[in-house]
């Protein structure tokens, strides 16, 4: 039976045959890409967050995880349903934290408000931070199950662990000790049956991709959807920066780039979709210069 071959074969039956045909293999296949995210991340996939330092890569992926629990869309992507989210902050002080996520609460916009004022956020949005375990690493056997527990225990879907870099202790650009790292996120993952997101720095290298630009190594070979957030207009007034969303995923065509700026004051903040943006050219010389 086809059909049942197939089944076998995507529980890890050992008692099925090594190799199968192709009809086999393909019975079962999905008719659709399943998104958590339409178009930027797909559903079962883990990846990487990245941006340079003070690009606000963090605050974007608060208002990313405010709209995975409200259900909204996402500059324009749209989230099907309502995921639990877990936020891992291990690298800010959690006054920060805490207030980075209510300003974004504070601030969101109507859409956001309504979806958000549906959902209890003690029951979908969590947190851990240094008041709740002052060190926590991918290195540590009891760390990693404590994690998979409590994802285990609260239904959490989406991970978000900020930053990479302070979650373990080593050389990153040891490819074979980052990837024994990588694997303890991959297998939070798959135990925990939720999707694993690690925010990470560049490098300044300005050679390739967003992506490719990402610190260490082999950690850009890892991800299977990424998000990269730079500010595209550096020389203007910080108030007035232009941040530019890149994206990636195995899963279909890439979508195009989102530009926002941040708005708002002490009291709130929203991240604010900048239509029919125009980046700023530079010469030759220019260019020249700004390297220099």
């Amino acid at each position: 039976n086809v059909r049942e071959s197939a089944r076998s074969l995507m529980r890890g039956d050992f008692s099925s045959p090594f190799f199968v045909g192709y009809r086999t293999f393909v019975s079962e296949a999905p008719e659709e890409i399943d998104w958590t995210i339409e178009g930027v991340v797909q559903a079962e996939g883990n990846g990487l967050i990245v941006g340079d330092s003070g690009a606000s890569k963090s605050l974007m992926a608060y208002d990313l995880t405010l709209h995975l629990v409200a259900g909204a869309p996402w500059f324009q992507h749209v989230i099907k349903r309502r995921r639990k989210v877990g936020l891992v902050s291990r690298e800010d002080a959690t006054g920060l934290s805490q207030s980075r996520m209510q300003r974004l609460i504070y601030g969101a916009g109507e859409a956001l408000r309504m979806c958000l004022d549906c959902v209890d956020l003690e029951d979908w949005l969590y947190f851990n931070t240094r008041a709740q375990r002052e060190t926590w690493t991918l290195q540590s056997e009891p760390d990693i199950q404590d994690i998979i527990s409590a994802i285990q225990e609260r239904g959490i879907e989406f991970i978000v662990i900020d930053v990479f870099r302070e979650v373990w202790e080593g050389n990153e650009n040891d490819n074979q000790e980052t990837a024994k790292v990588l694997a303890a996120a991959k297998r939070i993952g798959r135990e925990g049956k939720c999707q694993v997101a690690l925010i990470h720095h560049l490098s300044k290298s300005d050679k390739g991709t967003v992506f490719d630009r990402a610190r260490g190594g082999g950690i850009n070979g890892w991800k299977e959807w990424g998000i990269g957030v730079t500010v595209d207009n550096p020389d203007a007034d910080p108030k007035n920066h232009i941040r530019k969303l890149h994206f990636h995923t195995k899963a279909d065509c890439s979508a195009p780039p989102v530009f926002y700026r941040i708005a708002g004051d002490d009291s709130g903040v929203h991240l604010d979709y900048v239509e029919n943006y125009e980046a700023p050219t530079y010469t030759p010389k220019e260019k020249k210069k700004k390297k220099g």
